[in-house]
């Protein structure tokens, strides 16, 4: 059986170290956000979009819906996928930034 586990919380608590243990322990798959392909070019992104914080959480935004492309392959192939963050802390962290968008929509 499938499923998707999500793993949410503040930095340096060991939610990287939780959710490969986990991924493993269950013979899934285990992903983050922003996925590694993206890790290294963070820096550069948030240099170039400057102050404008919706265009951050857009940018985070647009990592969620990729990733969740990809987990949601997975499970449609009968992975378990563990996840470390997803949708929830990137709209968390946005509004915690002052972001006032309708991200519901």
């Amino acid at each position: 059986m499938a499923r998707f586990i999500v793993i949410e919380s503040l930095d340096g608590v060991g939610k990287t170290t939780l959710v490969h243990n986990l991924a493993a322990a269950l013979g899934g798959i285990a992903m983050s956000m922003p996925s590694p392909a993206v890790k290294p070019l963070r820096e550069q992104i948030h240099s170039v979009l400057g102050d404008a914080k919706l265009a951050h959480a857009l940018f985070y935004l647009a990592i969620a819906t990729a990733e969740g492309a990809k987990a949601r392959a997975a499970a449609d192939a009968g992975r378990t996928v563990v996840m470390d963050r997803f949708l929830a802390s990137t709209l968390a962290y946005a509004k915690a930034c002052g972001v006032e968008a309708d991200f519901d929509a």
